[in-house]
């Protein structure tokens, strides 16, 4: 009994001091664990490698992560790439975490692309992994609970969707709603993922700064931008917000064009006072909004299918200011409102329930700690969650029946 302990525990102990020995040759980090840093648990989440090999010469590598599933089984996802030596790349892999994740620790593997030629076996056809080159343990990533959801912002400002985040005691829900929305903010074109995986997890994306070189949508590669599409027909939510410095959505070159709501050049309006859009900014009648803003207003192309052209909010002349194109299963929204004037900024707005509410399709009060009656800071504190289906994956899978069937077997038969 004790020599078969041996024998199984020994080789793999030697195994780990090769894996820590041929860890200096390709250098591994994670710039990304999810899309700006937050993945969801239960859903595809796309991480950001950097590679730097050492070698002196270019060559195909394989990149492995390796994930255990809620069975305890270790699942791998690979990406092959070539290295250019000396140099630091970056790669997206994709993977799905299964639930109950948080916490969890992952191993991010390179190994030596093998060829394996030509076969009349399909299976047979493209690399498999050799040598291991290095290792990177990946620790703890921020991983969010899945009845978290979660909204990517491209871009400096937050625009009021940071309110939809308040909570207290770090609980997964909001104060009083139900959904909690955590927000990635700060995202970039560099570190988009090239494909609709990696933005599964995000509900809503929302483009709020375009002018810049690092937001351009003209930046975009084919791949990214087809990962883009592809997440919005599947469901996901553009919402892209128009700057009063320029337009480079409408009047500039970029592959999301087609996307676009179909409607003519946006009517360009300088100089307005935003108290006529006070109702669709702020429920608030005494915040202070600028007199001298710029805003778009859209008419519907006239070619353009009802799908392709919604109003969505109007001002009280009955311009379009907000206005939706369907696309699959998802939606692009264009907004026409100055929502990045520092003058807002500086007094919180937009108010989440004012605007983004009708832009999002959401509910619920949206309140700061500061803003609660102390009833009502006593009754979110006694608030507790009522899980219906806990404890039907244990029932499943039997936890602990085997293994005591196992070991039974083990002392009775060994």
């Amino acid at each position: 009994m004790l020599g078969l302990m041996l024998l199984l525990v020994c080789p793999q102990r030697v195994f780990a001091q090769d894996e820590q020995g041929q860890g200096d040759e390709v250098q591994l980090n994670v710039a990304n664990f999810g899309i700006g840093g937050l993945a969801r648990e239960g859903e595809w989440a796309g991480v950001q490698v950097q590679m730097q090999d050492l070698g002196s010469s270019s060559r195909d590598i394989v990149l492995r992560l390796e994930i255990p599933d809620e069975d305890g089984d270790l699942t791998q996802y690979d990406r092959v790439v070539t290295a250019n030596p000396g140099v630091v790349q970056s790669f997206w892999l994709y993977c799905w975490l299964p639930f109950r994740s948080a916490g969890s620790e992952y191993t991010l593997k390179a190994f030596e692309a093998i060829d394996q030629g030509g076969s009349d076996n399909p299976a047979e056809i493209g690399f498999r992994a050799g040598r291991m080159l290095g290792s990177y343990q990946v620790y703890n990533p921020q991983i969010q609970p899945a009845n978290v959801g979660l909204l990517g912002v491209l871009g400096t400002y937050q625009l009021g969707l940071e309110q939809y985040g308040y909570t207290i005691s770090a609980n997964p829900w909001m104060l009083f709603a139900h959904e909690l929305q955590r927000t990635s903010s700060g995202l970039t074109i560099d570190n988009l993922p090239d494909r609709w995986q990696g933005l599964r997890s995000l509900d809503t994306i929302v483009w709020s700064t375009a002018t810049t070189a690092s937001h351009d949508p003209g930046r975009l590669t084919p791949e990214k931008a087809r990962a883009l599409r592809e997440w919005v027909q599947r469901g996901g939510h553009l919402v892209v917000v128009l700057q009063s410095s320029g337009d480079p959505w409408y009047l500039g070159s970029h592959p999301l064009r087609p996307l676009l709501p179909a409607v003519e050049t946006p009517k360009r309006l300088e100089g307005v006072d935003l108290e006529r859009y006070r109702t669709l900014i702020t429920e608030d009648a005494e915040t202070p909004l600028p007199s001298n803003a710029v805003v778009y207003s859209f008419t519907p192309a006239e070619d353009a299918a009802q799908h392709e052209a919604m109003p969505i909010l109007k001002s009280q002349d009955g311009e379009t200011v907000v206005v939706r194109r369907l696309l699959g299963s998802g939606m692009v929204t264009v907004v026409g409102l100055p929502l990045n004037h520092g003058q807002l900024r500086r007094v919180g707005a937009p108010d989440a329930e004012a605007f983004w509410h009708r832009v999002l399709g959401l509910r619920g009060d949206v309140k700061r700690l500061d803003q609660m009656s102390k009833q009502e800071t006593s009754d979110v504190q006694r608030r507790s969650p009522l899980s219906f289906d806990e404890g039907i994956s244990r029932a499943i899978s039997k936890t602990g029946t085997a293994v005591q069937g196992v070991f039974f077997g083990v002392v009775v038969f060994v």
